[in-house]
């Protein structure tokens, strides 16, 4: 692996992991203020699937945070490979 490729293959988990951050932001955001809403106009509303929590999936955001882990954990592997190919390579 060359340094090009390295740091270009850095840049891109770079930016995967950005926008997996901004996904998982905004729906837990968006789940927040629903579920908040909810509350605030009736306690009995917004706490089962019948009355008005679907779309609450606490797995579904956890899956969301592993793949954002992931990718910056991919971003941190290439920087550290593109660092030591310009220290130490050709």
């Amino acid at each position: 692996m060359d340094y090009e490729i390295a740091i270009t293959s850095a840049r891109h988990h770079r930016e995967e992991t950005i926008r997996e951050l901004t996904n998982l932001k905004q729906e837990l955001q968006s789940d927040l203020d629903r579920l908040t809403q909810a509350k605030q106009e009736d306690d009995s509303e917004g706490v089962t699937p019948q009355k008005g929590n679907s779309g609450y999936y606490l797995r579904q955001h956890c899956l969301r945070y592993e793949q954002t882990v992931k990718a910056g954990q991919q971003m941190e592997t290439m920087a550290r490979i593109a660092d030591w190919i310009g220290r130490y390579g050709d």
